[in-house]
């Protein structure tokens, strides 16, 4: 990735960027514990846009920035 990011949906951006598993995340939007731009999000497959909106999850700004992993052998 070059750093710039499309809408994602809430529930696929979540765990790449947090330690949530997706059905954790679901189930953690459902119960309200994340926020986009200040308000309170209970659609899992909710559009955002990482490098625009605002988003906590579990009291916890969460960056855009996506983690990648490389093996070296």
């Amino acid at each position: 990735m070059n750093g710039v990011m499309d809408f994602m949906k809430l529930d696929e951006f979540l765990p790449v960027t947090s330690n949530g598993t997706k059905s954790t995340v679901r189930e953690d939007i459902k119960a309200g514990k994340v926020t986009v731009n200040g308000q309170v999000i209970l659609k899992p497959r909710k559009e955002v846009d990482p490098d625009r909106d605002t988003i906590k999850y579990r009291d916890q700004f969460v960056s855009n920035t996506i983690r990648e992993y490389f093996i070296l052998k």
